[in-house]
């Protein structure tokens, strides 16, 4: 994270908001705030912070569903997108360094072993 962490910075956006907004440009249909909290690998209290975060930025909305509104769907602003679109070709470049320097066959090696951890839940 040490790369990211200036480019995100130079944003004025978090590495917990970046995941946030990348989860929401690649649903496009939106996503309810347990699935997002599921995708970003976030508690749903700190989703909901980081939501609010958001939308006084202007950077996501959240809709009620008609049939129970309590449950609400949140999607990227246009706002949203057009960081998404800023920030993500430098992101890029730097997990291109990354992959230079170990090797594709060793990052494939790391996430396959973070999504084990991931899947295998909390640790007591």
């Amino acid at each position: 994270m040490a790369e990211f962490r200036p480019i995100l910075a130079a944003h004025e956006i978090t590495e917990q908001q970046w995941r946030v907004v990348r989860a929401l440009v690649d649903a496009p249909e939106g996503l309810g705030v347990g699935e997002l909290a599921a995708r970003t690998v976030l508690l749903g209290p700190s989703v909901s912070r980081i939501l609010a975060a958001l939308e006084t930025r202007g950077l996501v909305q959240r809709a009620t569903v008609d049939h129970d509104g309590r449950r609400a769907i949140v999607t990227a602003t246009a706002a949203g997108v057009e960081l998404f679109e800023r920030v993500s070709p430098l992101s890029e470049q730097v997990y291109r360094r990354v992959e230079a320097r170990f090797g594709r066959a060793e990052l494939e090696q790391l996430h396959a072993l973070l999504d084990r951890l991931s899947d295998s839940g909390p640790v007591n």
